[in-house]
């Protein structure tokens, strides 16, 4: 998109003809801290165990083996996984609502309803 060696437009104007700051161009990430990256392989083998765990739960794991972390943290260490590919859900309206379908659709992730009176097809 930006050529640094453009004989004709520098790269100032390049960032504005592409409505970008000049800034945002230079920016380079600096990715994850080796904290945070521990943490994530913390938070995957405990989900590994206990898939069910959320952020609250997952907040007071990590808080009993140790960590110093907030909530809003392992959220976004979290978040960084994406999102599901299969839900498996009961078939009641307790448990679904149709705004949660309507997401599913709009993400691509497949909706798998259990065989009633068959809980035990949920860990599956």
């Amino acid at each position: 998109m930006i050529e640094r060696n453009h004989p004709d437009l520098p790269i100032g104007q390049q960032c504005a003809l592409l409505s970008i700051s000049r800034s945002s161009f230079y920016y380079e990430t600096k990715g994850e801290t080796d904290l945070n990256l521990d943490l994530m392989l913390q938070i995957d083998k405990q989900f590994l165990e206990t898939p069910f765990y959320g952020v609250r739960q997952m907040t007071w794991h990590l808080r009993d083996e140790g960590h110093l972390v907030n909530e809003k943290r392992i959220r976004r260490l979290m978040r960084l996984y994406g999102k599901p590919s299969c839900i498996v859900s009961d078939n009641g309206t307790e448990f679904t609502s149709r705004a949660i379908l309507k997401w599913a659709g709009d993400n691509d992730v497949d909706w798998h309803y259990i065989d009633p009176g068959k809980p035990q097809q949920n860990g599956f």
